[in-house]
């Protein structure tokens, strides 16, 4: 276990940032290439979608603004004032970036996080101030990285043996970073397969294994409940499951959201999960069954499980991510793959819709992810099909008509 110092986070967001990058050889302020396109870093692209059974009549409209030459693993938050952070890596999944684009500037700032890693995924949330943490796994190591104000402080958490795939975190009110990731092998080289977790207390990452039952957490996500608790959703092989841990304080609850019990189909399920918890403690989740999407929400200490979109099955685990944010009414929105395709879907409380945002001609990964600002503006970043780049689709809400995808419920039995 290796000890980290957790410094003062001054990151005043909009103000701060902007000055501190300006003074850092890292950042690119406005690339050449891009001056060439647009006058600003901002460029916006307008483009016709399509509702995945017709072709006119959007109840959201796209704009497109290009922020980096390169990226893999986006991971997306808004603050409160607008503003938008993004973590990636670029294409080589070997350099851990940040991208900031300032909702009064319209101007996108990019950095370098963490350079020479080995194969990296990122994951950000914001903190209670605003300030942006990302953990991210790199190999011997699970790293967490925030912003205080003048500089990136990169934290090692848990040295050894090996972590791969997926990681997530969510930060305390009062600034308790909780870091899980997906251990695939112990510090004696041995398979290992293992959800973990770990809290800072005292300046000292404090970490331990969650679920030893099979190959337990390749994806996973955390939030916290009202008294800084955390909640944790993951994956569950060979069998093919979804299962949900709650710290009580004492210890950790396992149960399952998605079993094969649920159902007749016996397909795996849990893949590329994204869970999210609204204003009454109520938990949502996104993911993948084997050749659809799936999301689910916690209603009366009873899963609610519904069929989103059918989807094909994916060749990679990369075909298989996620993202999942609630509107300001509550609703569910989640940005998801479909065998290269970008799709957004949404529900109005009695429907699902869904709207695809790129085609999937090209790379056949967006790698994206969705966030929803304070006037319920939708960001989904994601990787270019055509050139790779860094896109931030933003989505505006138009007045909604009747293309929808009717819910389609999975009846979940007890767990």
């Amino acid at each position: 276990m290796k000890s980290g110092s957790q410094l003062e986070m001054r990151f005043n967001v909009g103000i701060d940032f902007v000055k501190a990058v300006k003074k850092t050889p890292m950042l690119i302020a406005v690339r050449p290439t891009l001056a060439k396109l647009a006058a600003s870093m901002w460029a916006i692209a307008a483009l016709t979608l399509f509702h995945a059974s017709a072709a006119s009549g959007q109840t959201w409209s796209w704009t497109f603004e290009r922020v980096d030459e390169t990226a893999r693993f986006t991971s997306i938050a808004v603050d409160k004032r607008g503003n938008v952070h993004i973590a990636y890596t670029d294409g080589s999944y070997h350099v851990v970036k940040y991208a900031f684009g300032d909702r009064q500037t319209q101007r996108w700032y990019t950095m370098n996080v963490d350079p020479n890693l080995q194969n990296a995924t990122t994951r950000l949330t914001l903190d209670s101030k605003g300030n942006p943490h990302i953990c991210y796994p790199d190999w011997s190591s699970i790293k967490h990285a925030y912003w205080d104000g003048k500089r990136w402080v990169i934290q090692e958490i848990s040295p050894g043996g090996a972590k791969e795939y997926t990681c997530s975190l969510a930060i305390s009110s009062d600034g308790i970073p909780f870091v899980t990731w997906y251990q695939t092998h112990g510090s004696n080289n041995l398979a290992y397969y293992h959800v973990r977790t770990a809290v800072l207390r005292d300046k000292a990452w404090l970490a331990g294994t969650i679920d030893s039952d099979g190959e337990a957490g390749k994806w996973n996500s955390t939030v916290l409940d009202s008294q800084g608790n955390p909640f944790i959703s993951y994956s569950r092989f060979p069998s093919g499951e979804l299962k949900l841990a709650h710290w009580t304080g004492k210890n950790w609850n396992i149960s399952y959201i998605d079993s094969l019990t649920n159902d007749t189909s016996k397909v795996v399920r849990g893949m590329g999960n994204c869970l999210r918890i609204d204003t009454q403690g109520n938990l949502h989740i996104s993911y993948y069954g084997e050749k659809d999407l799936r999301y689910a929400v916690q209603e009366a200490g009873k899963w609610i499980i519904r069929k989103v979109d059918d989807i094909p099955p994916s060749d990679s685990w990369v075909g298989y991510l996620s993202s999942l944010d609630l509107d300001n009414a509550g609703h569910p929105h989640i940005s998801y793959d479909d065998g290269g395709e970008l799709k957004h879907a949404f529900s109005d409380g009695t429907e699902w819709h869904i709207q695809t945002i790129t085609a999937g001609a090209g790379d056949p990964y967006r790698y994206c992810s969705i966030g929803i600002g304070p006037n319920n503006t939708i960001y989904i970043s994601y990787r270019d099909p055509q050139d790779g780049s860094l896109m931030v689709a933003v989505g505006q809400p138009k007045e909604a008509t009747s293309l929808s995808t009717t819910p389609r419920s999975i009846s979940p039995k007890n767990n």
